[in-house]
């Protein structure tokens, strides 16, 4: 009996453990479009981040909250795979602390 208590508490906590990995995914998820939070994972890849993301059409907005990423406002379809190829993690763009309200520039 103290053997199936256990094996349910267990269950549940993985249960748990799970819903909060999908619930933090979808929340780092880029949107289909809007703005989004490029971090790089090297400096190698921060070297070329912006340009790539202009020639894949993002708007830039400003600098992001940590050191060397950039918000830009763009399509996820036509920055996702470009940026990953590039060692760029794309992200959602909280709103705060991701560059200001103004609008995004050429």
């Amino acid at each position: 009996m103290i053997t199936s208590v256990l094996s349910s508490q267990s269950i549940f906590a993985k249960q748990m453990l799970l819903t909060a990995g999908a619930l933090s995914s979808l929340a780092l998820m880029p949107p289909k479009n809007g703005r989004m939070l490029l971090v790089p994972v090297s400096a190698t890849a921060e070297h070329g981040m912006i340009k790539l993301a202009i020639e894949q059409g993002a708007l830039l907005v400003g600098p992001g909250p940590v050191p060397g990423s950039f918000v830009v406002q763009g399509e996820r379809g036509r920055l996702w795979s470009a940026m990953l190829h590039a060692g760029v993690v794309a992200t959602a763009a909280p709103s705060s602390g991701c560059g200001s309200d103004q609008e995004a520039r050429p």
